[in-house]
This record gives structure tokens, sequence and C-alpha cells, in this order.
């Protein structure tokens, strides 16, 4: 296409196609603009607020996964017949549960269902205990073991640091 054999009419409608495509252009990109400060406003509100980036949200970490629970509620969401989660239940939930069940017994497993915090300070405990034998156990299951590992190690650093 030669724009000299263009008459006079075909020339101002390129023009003003061309023009409306710029329009167009810079409509989507003030929208995208719009929409990444509005997020990164979003971000930073929340960081201010809860002092920790979004990671959490979608991706909780062990402290979240210990939060309120029972190790036989752990049980029944990791270790259940039919929905078994292998990682967190080979790996992490059974090795407390064994070290609970060694210290307490059952008894004392049972009797402390209704004190959520005692149960989760105990959890922490056999967790320590048992640290060598979850990193071992997280470290040989591939990819999936050394991310969870990671946040293993994570959770490991922040009891250190409580105590």
């Amino acid at each position: 296409m030669n724009l000299e054999s263009l008459s006079q009419n075909e020339m101002i409608l390129l023009a003003v196609a061309g023009l409306i495509g710029v329009f167009i252009i810079m409509k989507i990109a003030k929208s995208l603009i719009k929409f990444a400060l509005f997020a990164g406003i979003a971000a930073f509100l929340f960081y201010l607020v809860t002092g920790s980036d979004m990671g959490g949200l979608f991706e909780p970490g062990l402290e979240t996964m210990f939060k309120n629970t029972t190790i036989r509620d752990l049980q029944a969401k990791h270790c259940a017949t039919g929905k078994e989660d292998n990682l967190k239940c080979k790996c992490l939930v059974s090795p407390i549960y064994a070290d609970m069940e060694d210290r307490l017994g059952a008894q004392g497993i049972s009797r402390m269902e209704k004190d959520k915090q005692r149960m989760v300070d105990e959890m922490m405990s056999s967790f320590k205990a048992r640290r060598g034998e979850i990193q071992e156990c997280l470290g040989g299951k591939g990819e999936e073991g050394k991310a969870f590992l990671k946040k293993a190690k994570e959770l490991i650093e922040v009891l250190s640091n409580k105590n």
C-alpha cells in the first residue's frame, strides 16, 4: 500500500483510524496503571496493618497450620483415609503425634483437647523434639518437600526466637 496512491478521503479515514487506535491504547494503559497503583496501595496498607506480607494469605505457614487446632484435628485433616496428605501426614503430623503420645500418653492428649493454647504449646515442643526426623523426612520428598522444609526451618527459627 502506497500513501501516494491514496485519495484525500482515504488519507483522512486512515488518520482518524490511527487516532482512534491511539486513543483506545491510551485508555487501556490508563486503566492498567490505575489498577497497579490501587493494588500497590492496598498491599502497602495491608503490610502496615498486619506487619507481614500477603504470602501468608495464599500459602499459609506452619504457625497458621498449628494455630487454634489440636493434634487430632490435624490427623483428621491430613491423615484421614481417602484424603491423605502424605507430606504433611508422614513428615509432620505423625512424628509430632508420636512424640506427644510418648510424653503425655493418649489420655494426656485427650485431656488437652479443650485447652487449645496448651495443645499448641505441646505440639510445638514435639515439633522441636522431632525436628531432625521431620527435616530428614521432608528432605527426601523432592521439590515439594524442600519447599515445606524451608517453611519448617522458618518456623524453627521463630520458635527459637520466642524461647
